[in-house]
């Protein structure tokens, strides 16, 4: 970064007092990445002089700096202090003729050459083609005229240089083509780079000036601490599941992203799970009014569909291990290794840190849906920190297969998800019963017994527990009656009729589900859906 003392300022503190020290270099050196936002560190050299006053002027800052989040402290204990600073976004526009550009603006500048010299040879060779075929079709038309042997041999030979002339010219211009068309993507490159440093000085635009008084001794640092809106990050998750051994391995990812107009080159990076753009105040619960309203079929109408728009559906590089350490509220990791990243290029992935957990693995089906079974992983949270809401690929014995959205997941808590499907448990689903009839002399009735059968077989090479989910119908009156004959040892939720029935299976074996019932009704009736 360039620093430069203003001069204005430098004159006035001649005539105030000798000038003790002046900025020499700052670089940047750790970033705090947030969800939405970042914090930077610079380190200020200063050098000593003779004086005790120093007015200093850094160039280059990132125009999107928040200037409510300057922060200016020194690093040594010198007895150092910093004045009042103010910070001018836009003060060195990018000029046509900005000598930052010089070396871009050259390069634009032979290869327009090149190209103009490439059009200047383009029309002496096509004008003398055109030289040529003129002489050749005047000679004709005085042939045509009046022809005798003299004529006759001249023309003979001009129509053969225009040949010449031609094929030499077409190989001419077939060269200078080729040629032209490799400069004008070379031309394309240039001046993409060329907006690319324009566009990267404007952001860097920014100049923060602040005075220094006290002690200053040669080589005193400052610390320059302030705020980006434009950077963040967002939690990637690998979870890698072992179901032979019970564990769970839980790679912790983060997806970092910026734009500030600076570039992070090697610097420390630390993530924070906490954002420090949120406002830091309570929301306020607004009170909640019931007003009464008349009935209105169109606005009843209205109301519903926007109820339904409402509810409608929407549509790396590997790292040491990190140390995440918790606060009260929020945590932070602090990366081992140096962050590079260009601002305004794609995000990067780094991973954080990794945890082992202790798992429970079973699989679980639903064959009246589907005879897919899912292997389900239950654990707890005892990574220390919580887990954040965010995007997940579930591996089983090293393979992908499911990516998924997780939800926050709290330290110490208790979960439980589908990792993706076990095609090594096999499930076949028939019905093997179902018969109608009615019978009573005085209260007929209809009488529905129906029966499915559901054979699930264990391919894994160890023991594992299934786990099938079925119903039995619920009659939401009481002159419609549910039988239950099989299964005898489940308990069906009351209200929905749903169970669920476990069986643990050694490898290669079968577990058979029987679920058998009657519906009984009065003959008169129909009923919705039918048994």
């Amino acid at each position: 970064m360039n620093i430069r003392i203003s001069t204005t300022l430098l004159i006035l503190i001649i005539v105030a007092s000798p000038l003790l020290a002046h900025a020499t270099e700052s670089a940047l050196k750790a970033v705090e990445i947030y969800p939405s936002g970042a914090a930077v560190t610079r380190e200020v050299i200063l050098q000593a002089g003779s004086g005790d006053f120093v007015s200093i002027e850094l160039e280059g800052l990132p125009s999107s700096l928040m200037p409510s989040s300057v922060q200016i402290s020194p690093l040594d204990d010198a007895g150092l202090r910093i004045g009042g600073f103010t910070f001018l976004p836009n003060e060195n526009p990018v000029e046509p003729d900005d000598p930052r550009t010089i070396e871009e603006r050259e390069a634009l500048k032979t290869i327009d050459e090149q190209l103009r010299d490439i059009r200047l040879e383009r029309q002496g060779i096509e004008s003398r083609i055109s030289h040529y075929t003129g002489m050749a079709e005047s000679l004709r038309k005085s042939l045509s005229e009046k022809a005798d042997t003299e004529a006759f041999d001249l023309a003979v030979k001009i129509w053969a240089n225009v040949e010449s002339v031609t094929q030499e010219g077409e190989v001419q211009l077939g060269d200078l083509t080729e040629r032209e068309s490799d400069l004008k993507i070379a031309r394309r490159v240039a001046q993409k780079e060329l907006d690319e440093k324009v566009d990267s000085l404007r952001k860097k635009a920014g100049v923060l000036r602040f005075d220094v008084r006290g002690d200053l001794q040669e080589g005193s640092r400052l610390a320059l601490k302030y705020q980006v809106r434009e950077a963040g990050w967002n939690p990637v998750y690998e979870i890698r599941a072992v179901p032979a051994k019970g564990t769970l391995e839980w790679i912790y990812k983060a997806r970092i992203w910026q734009q500030s107009g600076e570039d992070w080159n090697g610097v420390a990076a630390s993530l924070k799970s906490a954002s420090a753009l949120y406002s830091s105040g309570l929301p306020e619960l607004p009170p909640l009014y019931l007003e009464h309203m008349e009935y209105r079929p169109m606005a009843r109408k209205m109301m519903d569909s926007v109820s339904y728009a409402a509810g409608a559906p929407v549509e790396m590089e590997a790292m040491q291990q990190a140390e995440p350490e918790s606060t009260t509220a929020s945590f932070f990791i602090k990366l081992p290794e140096s962050l590079t990243i260009a601002s305004g290029k794609g995000p990067v992935v780094r991973e954080a840190f990794t945890g082992s957990l202790k798992a429970e693995f079973w699989s679980e089906a639903a064959p009246q849906l589907s005879t897919d079974a899912w292997l389900m992983a239950g654990t707890t949270n005892d990574l220390g920190w919580p887990v954040l809401p965010g995007e997940a690929y579930a591996y089983i014995d090293g393979q992908l297969v499911s990516r998924k959205n997780l939800s926050g997941i709290p330290a110490g808590e208790d979960i439980e998800f589908a990792l993706g499907k076990n095609e090594k448990i096999a499930i076949e689903r028939h019905e093997r019963k179902r018969k109608s009839s009615e019978g009573g002399l005085i209260d007929r009735t209809k009488r529905h017994e129906i029966k499915y059968e559901t054979v699930v077989t264990n391919r894994m090479p160890v023991a594992h527990r299934v786990v099938l989910q079925d119903r039995f119908p619920v009659g939401r009156d009481n002159k419609i009656q549910v039988r239950i004959q099989s299964p005898k040892d489940v308990e069906p939720e009351e209200g929905t009729g749903l169970f669920k029935w476990e069986r643990t299976l050694d490898p290669g074996a079968k577990g058979v589900l029987k679920t058998e019932y009657t519906v009984l009704y009065p003959a008169e009736w129909n009923i919705h859906p039918k048994p």
